[in-house]
Order: structure tokens, then C-alpha cells, then sequence
């Protein structure tokens, strides 16, 4: 479960992060964070098994 007052306070819970006012998300414990955007729009075509452009 995603703690989203944690974020929206500043904090984080899992894989989300508020980073400078940015969502953001990290795919592993060890790996940096990246905007929730970035990682949507590079995740997203992938589940959907789209080629990639």
C-alpha cells in the first residue's frame, strides 16, 4: 500500500516519492528515483506490448 498523505506531505511510501514537487518513483530499492511521468510513459507501451518507437 502507497501512503499518498506521506507523499503529499513531502515524504515517501514504496516505490513514490515527492522529489522537488515532482512524483516520483524508484523501480528498486538500490535504483535512483525518476519522474512518475518518464516512468509511465516508458512503462505503459511496454505492458501494452506496443513496439517501441
Amino acid at each position: 500500500m502507497i501512503d499518498v498523505d506521506a507523499v503529499d506531505a513531502g515524504g515517501s511510501s514504496g516505490p513514490l516519492a515527492l522529489i522537488d514537487g515532482v512524483p516520483s518513483v524508484r523501480w528498486s530499492q538500490a535504483g535512483g528515483f525518476m519522474p512518475l511521468e518518464a516512468y509511465l510513459r516508458e512503462r505503459v507501451p511496454l505492458l501494452r506490448g506496443d513496439s517501441p518507437s
